[in-house]
């Protein structure tokens, strides 16, 4: 499945926000992948070619089930 997240981030790394931009289908996977964004911050500081106090990123995860 592939789920499509909307990330925004501060320019010190923080999330400020995630949410689904394209849903995958399956609520799990969905709920999964907003888990693991929120997990893995914070993230390293916007580089200075990103302008402004945040910066809003679209985060395609693409998973596959192994059998």
């Amino acid at each position: 499945g592939t789920v499509v997240l909307r990330l925004v981030i501060a320019r010190d790394g923080r999330l400020v926000d995630v949410g689904i931009a394209r849903s995958s289908g399956v609520p799990s996977l969905d709920n999964v992948s907003t888990s693991m964004v929120r997990a893995a911050g914070p993230y390293p500081p916007l580089p200075d070619a990103l302008a402004g106090a945040q910066h809003i990123f679209t985060l395609p995860l693409y998973f596959k089930r192994s059998e």
